[in-house]
């Protein structure tokens, strides 16, 4: 559920037991209020409604849980290659990696910016890079965005110019959006 709550992009205002408490009062208040509907209704509908409401109250959070990772999702893979185009930039012009995503983080914002945050945050306080970004691909479902925190691990393992490597992936990845652009406008 922490994973979930963070893929949806809301792990600053809610926890697992929030969002169970959540859950479980709008549980209680369906079945107090469907219940003295279903009592004014009589018949089955005494013992339908309450369970009925019940059981949305438990599910229907959930799935706009669910649905709001998805659309976080899609953000991230549309906002990533200019995100690694800013960051290629910043590294072309002489910062370091570490100091381009510190400048990121401060003039932009988004979910993928939202997750360098949290890398940056993560090697601030001492985790090795490669140990951050392994948790930056773990942390989302994007595709994108694992294949570029693994892409700059191993840069970052064999010495490989970073700059280089980010313009390689900022390319892979708008051509990836252009593809799922033509994909959808295609349905």
């Amino acid at each position: 559920l922490d994973k979930r709550i963070d893929r949806a992009g809301m792990s600053r205002n809610w926890t697992t037991d929030r969002f169970m408490a959540a859950k479980a009062i709008a549980a209680v208040v369906a079945l107090i209020v469907l219940g003295f509907v279903g009592l004014r209704l009589g018949g089955q509908a005494v013992v339908l409604l309450p369970v009925v409401g019940v059981l949305g109250a438990w599910v229907i959070p959930d799935l706009q849980l669910s649905g709001k990772a998805k659309e976080r999702e899609g953000e991230l893979e549309l906002q990533l290659p200019d995100v690694l185009d800013q960051l290629t930039i910043s590294i072309e012009a002489g910062l370091g990696f570490d100091a381009a995503m510190a400048r990121l983080v401060d003039t932009s914002d988004g979910p993928v910016v939202d997750q360098m945050s949290r890398l940056l945050q993560d090697v601030r306080l001492g985790l090795p890079r490669d140990a951050a970004l392994r948790g930056l691909a773990e942390r989302t479902e994007s595709g994108d965005l694992r294949t570029f925190a693994n892409a700059m691990a191993q840069a970052g393992k064999h010495g490989l110019p970073m700059a280089s490597v980010l313009r390689a992936q900022a390319a892979e990845a708008r051509e990836k959006r252009k593809f799922r652009a033509e994909e959808q406008a295609y349905k």
